[in-house]
């Protein structure tokens, strides 16, 4: 079981009518509860804020164009790279990252949700492949 508290965080939450009200958030295993325990670990949020996931409605991270962008800048691929790091993988490409970049990026951001602007019908089975290998948000095209 995985406890955490962050503590003074600026909270936002429209479904819940809370705007900007500093408060603490108790997490158990990855959901919010009402309190957690004296062990959990505790973050302090002073001075951030704190919002549900965000959703990209528009974005370009596979399909066909980002694959003729990596392939018309293939001395893109040598910068921006990361090493592995546990359970992420290694990473490469500064404009045009790989999909595991792009998901890290956009989850660093707060987005937990994408949507592919541009899927060309022909190659829509390999975006849907490109899809499954962004592994930390939902994504549809």
């Amino acid at each position: 079981m995985s406890e955490l508290l962050i503590r003074n965080a600026c909270v936002i939450d429209p479904l819940r009518g809370i705007n900007a009200e500093t408060m603490d958030i108790a997490i158990r295993d990855g959901r919010i509860v009402e309190e957690v325990s004296a062990a959990a670990e505790v973050l302090d949020a002073r001075g951030m804020l704190t919002l549900p996931g965000g959703i990209d409605s528009h974005t370009h991270i596979c399909g066909t164009k980002v694959n003729f962008g990596r392939y018309m800048s293939p001395e893109d691929m040598r910068a921006g790279r990361t090493p592995r790091r546990g359970p992420m993988h290694a990473t490469s490409g500064y404009s045009v990252p790989t999909t595991y970049g792009n998901s890290y990026r956009y989850s660093a951001m707060g987005y937990t949700t994408l949507l592919e602007g541009a899927m060309a019908p022909l190659e829509a089975r390999h975006t849907h492949e490109e899809f499954t290998y962004t592994p930390l948000q939902d994504t549809m095209a």
